[in-house]
This record gives C-alpha cells, structure tokens and sequence, in this order.
C-alpha cells in the first residue's frame, strides 16, 4: 500500500472500505495496552478510547488489520485482535494527509499510531503488547 496523499483521496478510501460487505461503524473502539495478564482492557489501559465518533479511524483500523491478514468479524458483538508492526505502518500510511495536523488534542487516534511508530522504530514495540477492539 502506498501513501494517500490527499485529504480527499483519504476519505475516498475511508467510503471504500466502508462499502466492504457487511461492514459496520462500531459503537465504539479503541488501541489499548495489555497490562500484565489481564486479557480485558481498563478505562486506563486505553490509549485513547473512541466512543460514538472517529468512524473513518475505525475503517482506516479495519484495512491496517486486512493487510495484517486478519478479517474483522462484524457480526461480532465484540472483537479484539493483536497488532503489529505491518498494522502500524498501513495505518501511518493511510493517516499520511493529517499527520503534521495530528497534535495536542488534534487526531488523537493519528497520535496513537504515530507513538507506536516511535516504539517501532526504538525497538521498544513488543507483540502481543497493544490490542484493538471493536464493540458493535
């Protein structure tokens, strides 16, 4: 996958991948830290926590898992799936047009990615440490 490198090209992307059969927006969704053994996130654990909003991060989310190889179940009425570093990268991609706007309380969910890409690039990024859910 390459750079979108519009705003309008961005949400040209965002209506496609919202044509997927059977996609949905979620209720809400976010990336969380996993914290030790507890395998269901804490208010605190999440990095930051969408509820009833962001829905173009939510697809953009939802293609960065596709390219993972992983299929969000949208019949599910609650999904969590690992992320990884391919994750990272396709969602940096994807976000590309906001990145320099992605600042104090600016695009929350593009800072997000934009400090896993900082632990990626650190060699501080671990697998199985940040997750995403969706509840629908």
């Amino acid at each position: 996958m390459t750079k979108i490198d519009s705003i309008q090209t961005f949400k040209d992307f965002v209506a496609e991948v919202k044509s997927m059969e059977g996609y949905k927006d979620p209720l809400e969704f976010g990336i969380y830290k996993v914290d030790g053994s507890f395998n269901e996130p804490k208010e605190t654990d999440y990095l930051y926590l969408n509820i009833g909003q962001n829905y173009g991060s939510a697809a953009v989310f939802v293609k960065a898992l596709e390219l993972s190889g992983i299929r969000v179940d949208f019949e599910a009425n609650k999904c969590v799936y690992d992320i990884d570093e391919k994750f990272i990268e396709s969602a940096l991609d994807f976000f590309f047009p906001y990145l320099h706007e992605a600042v104090g309380t600016a695009h929350k969910n593009i800072q997000v990615i934009k400090e896993l890409s900082s632990l990626v690039k650190k060699g501080a990024f671990k697998k199985g440490q940040y997750r995403i859910i969706f509840v629908y």
